[in-house]
Parts: structure tokens; sequence; C-alpha cells
């Protein structure tokens, strides 16, 4: 069963904030901010209740930036799938600050973005996103988080 995620990549001038993911799946990397969408929810508001409960910044301009499908290989034979809906965040209200779920809010010129500390897959879809691109991606990870196999499309 595919599950709803959104995810909002937060822009400053020519810098984009992230943070160490403290707990739960991909624990330790540099990440942006999402989550689940819950139920009555449009993706737009559970981007923003997400970037507030995560790093207390509450988005006022957005736009769309794609999606991703990322399937999840478990030990035992089964696929979890996440469709992910992509933001670009460029005004927002509040002070970035840490979470429970998020340490070390970080601002990161384009040129410094921590790639070898995150997903594999960002190293393929963000840059395209920072260039202001659309993207559509299929992305499988074995069950360790592993990049098995890709596809994407921009416009």
């Amino acid at each position: 069963m595919e599950q709803i995620f959104t995810l909002a990549v937060i822009l400053r001038e020519d810098q984009v904030l992230l943070a160490r993911k403290l707990r739960s799946f991909g624990a330790g990397k540099w990440v942006g901010f999402g989550g689940k969408v819950e139920r009555g929810e449009s993706v737009e508001e559970a981007m923003v209740r997400e970037c507030g409960e995560e790093v207390g910044v509450f988005p006022t301009a957005s736009q769309a930036a794609g999606s991703l499908l990322t399937e999840h290989l478990q030990a035992n034979g089964e696929v979890d799938q996440h469709r992910v809906y992509l933001f670009l965040v460029t005004d927002f209200e509040g002070v970035p600050r840490a979470s429970d779920e998020m340490g070390s809010p970080t601002w990161f010129s384009f040129e410094d973005i921590p790639y070898d500390e995150m997903w594999e897959s960002d190293r393929v879809w963000l840059p395209r996103v920072l260039r202001g691109e659309r993207v559509e991606g299929e992305f499988v990870f074995d069950e360790w988080g592993g990049m098995v196999e890709h596809e994407i499309v921009s416009s």
C-alpha cells in the first residue's frame, strides 16, 4: 500500500536548510523536512505542519516541485511504497530550531550540501529542484537503505 508523504526544501537566498535526523529510519542523515500526510489534510497542509513540528518554521510561500515514488525492500520480502510530494519553500515565518526529531538545523550553500551524509537519492533529485526544475522520479532502496535503482525525469 502506498503511503503519502511530503518533503520541503526550504531556501534562503542561495542556501538550503537541512537538519540531522535524530531517530527512526534514516537517523544520522542530513535531511529536509516533511512526513506523513494525515487523514483530512492536503499535502500542502501536511508540509506546513511538518515544518512547524520538525524545525519551528511555517512556510508562507511554496511551490510544488514534483514527486518521488520510493520503494523500500524489506528483509521479509515485503515492499513499503511512499509517494513523496516535493515543495520548494521560498518564504517562511519563524526561526529554525532543533526538535526531538531533528537536530542541528543548518543553512548550507548550494555548493556545500553534505550529499555524502544524505540519502543517496538526494544527489539525483535535489540539484535539479535547486535549479528550479520540477522532478518526477522512482527510487528503489534495499533493506539497509542503499539505492538499488532509480529513474527520474524533470521539466
